[in-house]
């Protein structure tokens, strides 16, 4: 069984200062969805910064 993880901003509780929790997506199965908080919190713009940011060769 293959596990897919993927990093996702949780615009929807958003805290003081705008920022948003980071949180794990963890793929089991096409039913079993698990979503697992990192500790982190970022605004939109450090999301879209670190985490969306191209991979140069």
């Amino acid at each position: 069984m293959a596990v897919k993880v993927n990093l996702y901003l949780d615009e929807r509780k958003i805290e003081t200062g705008g920022k948003a929790p980071v949180k794990l997506r963890l793929y089991m199965s096409r039913t079993d969805i698990r979503h697992y908080h990192t500790g982190r919190y970022l605004l939109s713009e450090q999301f879209d910064e670190s985490y969306l940011t191209t991979k140069r060769p």
